[in-house]
């Protein structure tokens, strides 16, 4: 996931940095994106779609998606 200009930052400095603007973000759940980054409701559309790309039926493994 793209944290975009939260990228390497802890939540108390982000916090600390625009209290308002982390509130409004977090408040949005799965929406919540930083500017320059993803949701994590667009993570997991991007990841199913591949997942999906794979095209696996019957398939006895595990796959792994870092």
């Amino acid at each position: 996931m793209s944290w975009g200009n939260w990228e390497g930052k802890t939540l108390a400095q982000l916090r600390q940095q625009d209290p308002v603007y982390v509130t409004e973000q977090e408040s949005l759940g799965l929406d919540l994106r930083p500017v320059g980054g993803e949701s994590p409701r667009l993570v997991a559309k991007r990841v199913s779609a591949w997942i999906e790309a794979l095209d696996i039926v019957n398939v006895e493994q595990r796959i792994g998606c870092v």
